[in-house]
């Protein structure tokens, strides 16, 4: 995704392991620098859309009903954690 094209940046400039000019030794700083102000951006992008996400099910009385079987609380269980992690608690928060 994203971060494949920025790690590819970065593995080609140590792979250089030549001194370089300031001009471009700068080129390549802005380079990087756009590169990883587009990947924040990406991600902030995809941590909105996640969060939208968990909102819609918080909402959702059917996913937060009263387990009747084994299966069901177990889902259950794991969507309250996926909740939690992504709402970041995180597993900490049960002492594990």
């Amino acid at each position: 995704m994203g971060m494949e094209p920025l790690i590819i940046e970065i593995e080609v400039v140590k792979e250089a392991r030549m001194p370089c000019d300031v001009p471009t030794h700068r080129l390549l700083q802005s380079k990087l620098d756009w590169e990883m102000a587009a990947h924040a951006a990406g991600m902030k992008k995809q941590r909105d859309c996640i969060q939208a996400i968990v909102d819609q099910q918080a909402e959702d009385e059917g996913l937060w009903f009263m387990a009747q079987t084994a299966p069901e609380a177990y889902l259950q269980e794991q969507l309250r954690l996926l909740h939690r992690v992504i709402e970041g608690q995180g597993q900490e928060s049960e002492g594990k």
